[in-house]
């Protein structure tokens, strides 16, 4: 009976004893577990769809994930003209903060597919071997052959009546551009490009050199808000806005002169503080940048343009030309350049030249 009932509690005190050594064990096999997870797992990668496509290029992305313990040496985009990534070109991207990054893509052909992935090379800290990871592999097609594509609009050098402005040509659309052209309008809210071309309210000739397209507008008003649009063939770029400097003097336009009518037209760009009491044009055949003490002619003043016929010319000649305004207080405003206008006898009764000159206007 005692031999029983020792036995039986032997029995029990095994039980127990088993049971804890299987949970010591699964307690030790699952920390072992937690302590040996792998901390140098290849780069997990991300591809987005291609954004800004046109003929030649567009702007690729992804994004990256890495181990705590992975080095990523290089990242960025491969792109192949074939679905298996065969004989890819790279490009590497710097990669933000938060693991995205992007690159754009230049110089392919038009109307052509290609296929892309992102990729990252990264080694381990502790003794894992090189690593090459990509992502899913996606593909785009450019456009074809078609109109230009502009990029970004920059203005600088804004002063009291004029500005610098100049936009990026992504892609010439296949043909050379003949026609570069910058709109532009006064106005205080925000305006739609194809109004703003619409309205035609200003347009100033661009020069193209290499990919950019750049003019200077003058002849602003100071201190006024104005959009600007880039044009090039039949595209046109985003609207951009610029307000010009703030000035407390007068400011008179560059004069305009009509070398058949000899009329000359300007405009007040700014008011100041004093007003203005008088508007004229003066004009020199020897004084390149004329006073009114010399040749002047007085003109009359609506809506801040001006406009009056030069008197006392001669053929033949050449005449430097200024717009002026007198303000209340007696300061002469001059434009701040001359226009030059030449004379010749061409359309006027009787000959001319500089040995006889006669008077065709007076």
């Amino acid at each position: 009976m005692r031999n029983n009932i020792f036995n039986r509690n032997n029995m029990k005190n095994s039980f127990f004893i088993n049971v804890v050594l299987l949970l010591s064990m699964l307690t030790i096999a699952t920390g072992c577990e937690k302590d040996t997870e792998p901390e140098n797992f290849p780069p997990v990668l991300t591809t987005n769809a291609a954004q800004d496509i046109y003929r030649q290029g567009a702007t690729l992305s992804g994004s990256i994930k890495v181990g705590k313990n992975i080095i990523v040496e290089e990242c960025g985009i491969l792109i192949s003209n074939y679905e298996s990534m065969a004989e890819p070109t790279e490009y590497k991207a710097d990669v933000a903060d938060d693991g995205t990054f992007s690159v754009k893509v230049s110089g392919l052909n038009d109307g052509a597919t290609y296929f892309y992935c992102s990729y990252a090379k990264s080694g381990a800290k502790y003794g894992a071997g090189a690593l090459y990871a990509k992502g899913d592999v996606k593909s785009f097609t450019t456009a074809p052959n078609a109109n230009p594509v502009l990029g970004n609009t920059v203005v600088s050098n804004i002063s009291y009546t004029g500005l610098n402005v100049s936009a990026e040509i992504l892609d010439d659309g296949g043909e050379d551009i003949v026609s570069a052209l910058f709109y532009y309008k006064q106005t205080d809210g925000d305006i739609d490009a194809d109004k703003l071309i619409e309205t035609k309210d200003a347009i100033v000739l661009a020069s193209i050199s290499g990919t950019t397209m750049t003019a200077s507008i003058t002849g602003l008003q100071s201190g006024r808000r104005y959009a600007i649009c880039p044009v090039a063939g039949k595209s046109h770029g985003d609207v951009v806005y610029a307000t010009t400097t703030q000035s407390s003097e007068t400011i008179v336009s560059t004069a305009v002169v009509d070398s058949t009518t000899r009329i000359a037209s300007a405009e007040i760009l700014n008011e100041g503080t004093s007003g203005v009491k008088e508007v004229g044009f003066c004009y020199s055949t020897e004084n390149k940048e004329p006073t009114i003490s010399n040749k002047s002619v007085k003109a009359t003043l609506m809506s801040n343009q001006f406009s009056g016929m030069l008197t006392d010319i001669f053929v033949k000649q050449t005449y430097y030309v200024r717009a002026y305004a007198i303000e209340n207080n007696g300061n002469v405003v001059y434009s701040e350049r001359s226009t030059e206008l030449y004379i010749s006898d061409s359309g006027n009764d009787g000959p001319g030249d500089n040995d006889n000159p006669f008077p065709i206007i007076r």
